[in-house]
């Protein structure tokens, strides 16, 4: 049996129904499918939750040791030098274990690992091309420094992870691209492991039915879905729906976006959440429904009411959630010209301008055409397809450094 031990954050039971983000969920399926059926331990090195204490559900063990700040290292390495695990798995975003400071030591936490010994993967759930790292990027992660600064940061940051870990795992073949060719990983090293889907099996009413439910009318119903954050544009989506709306006065715009979890007690971004709600009342009227957080037995009746799901982001910096759910049900997306490297040249793309928006809203709505839909094949996006493909790669990472001196 395969000894694993997984560095992340991770949902508690004590906290059950909490909404932790997409790190934590995808962690948790992961971990459970591989000790379910795919003869590999699991040691969870989460986040303190009410305490130190430790959990063990669905055949996984959780030691939750760690809390929020530089201090995560110690705690981890003590525990791994106690497990000695066959292979540690990490997970990465720049701010998944803290701020900056957090995420400047997350490499040597790396190099520490390695000095032991220990083998190490890392997925690495954003990778931001360096390319675009500029003041627009520096603004929207509220970085109050140069971008010629941070670019050099997550540069070296990245760069690091790429040379200190034994394998890396991403998303999407975009993003292992970049890590090759914009931070210098070796191309053997990093595999392309897509998201798994972790919604309920879809099961869509007739759209009539469910936008009597929701009280919407019979108009074109456009959807913004997920947490808010900066990068996803959604005051250009605002703009560009205001405009579209002047020549379909029955138009509507779902915005079903939530507090980010990680940053729900932030003060700043608290601000900037309600300003965007009260942005989004004055330009859109009775033309918009700010509906928030949307729980999980809601999701169908949702996707079930709307003619196409909007991806409005700026910056491309992970694969989306919102899409896979949209491709499940067939639903239509539109993405601005950041995202359209992870979709199919069907997919309609606007450049990222409110007068382009409208202006691919207006085709969308007004051309006689089939509206195609990048559809999901969710068998081979189930967490036991993904948690296989995760641990092949184990299995190959653990030959090459054993054959390696």
């Amino acid at each position: 049996m395969m000894k694993v031990a997984m560095v992340t954050i991770y949902p508690s039971r004590k906290a059950a129904g909490e909404a932790m983000g997409g790190v934590a969920a995808f962690a948790a399926a992961l971990a459970e499918n591989l000790a379910g059926s795919l003869d590999t331990q699991m040691l969870i090195l989460a986040q303190k939750s009410d305490g130190r204490e430790e959990e063990s559900a669905n055949g996984v063990r959780v030691r939750r040791i760690w809390s929020h700040g530089g201090a995560f290292i110690l705690p981890v390495i003590k525990e791994i030098r106690r497990a000695r695990p066959d292979l540690v798995h990490l997970q990465h975003e720049v701010f998944l274990y803290g701020g900056i400071l957090s995420a400047l030591k997350f490499p040597a936490l790396l190099a520490l690992l390695r000095m032991s010994g220990q083998k190490t993967i890392v997925t690495i759930h954003g990778v931001p091309d360096p390319n675009d790292i500029d003041k627009e990027f520096t603004g929207i992660g509220g970085l109050h420094v140069p971008s010629l600064f941070v670019k050099i940061v997550f540069k070296g940051l990245f760069r690091l992870i790429a040379r200190l870990s034994r394998g890396q795992i991403v998303h999407d073949e975009s993003f292992r691209r970049i890590m090759i060719e914009g931070y210098g990983a070796e191309p053997s090293r990093v595999t392309t492991i897509p998201l798994p889907y972790l919604s309920d099996q879809p099961s869509l009413v007739p759209k009539e039915e469910a936008r009597t439910a929701l009280g919407i009318g019979e108009g074109p119903v456009a959807l913004l879905f997920g947490y808010i954050s900066k990068y996803k544009g959604v005051e250009l989506l605002i703009d560009g729906f205001r405009l579209f709306a002047k020549t379909h006065p029955d138009s509507l715009l779902i915005i079903a976006g939530g507090l980010h979890p990680r940053l729900k007690e932030d003060a700043e971004y608290l601000s900037y959440y309600n300003r965007l709600k009260a942005r989004a009342d004055e330009a859109l009227g009775k033309n918009v429904i700010w509906k928030g957080f949307v729980p999980e037995d809601e999701i169908d009746l949702i996707f079930s009411a709307i003619d196409l799901c909007v991806l409005p982001y700026v910056k491309m910096l992970s694969f989306s959630g919102p899409a896979m759910l949209a491709m499940a049900r067939g639903v239509p997306l539109m993405v601005s010209e950041a995202m359209a490297p992870l979709f199919s040249d069907d997919c309609p793309v606007f450049e990222a301008s409110p007068q382009a928006l409208s202006v691919q809203l207006r085709r969308f709505f007004d051309e006689d055409n089939d509206k195609p839909a990048n559809l999901l094949v969710l068998d081979e996006f189930q967490p036991g397809t993904i948690a296989k493909r995760t641990r092949d790669f184990y299995e190959a990472v653990l030959r090459e450094t054993t054959a390696t001196p």
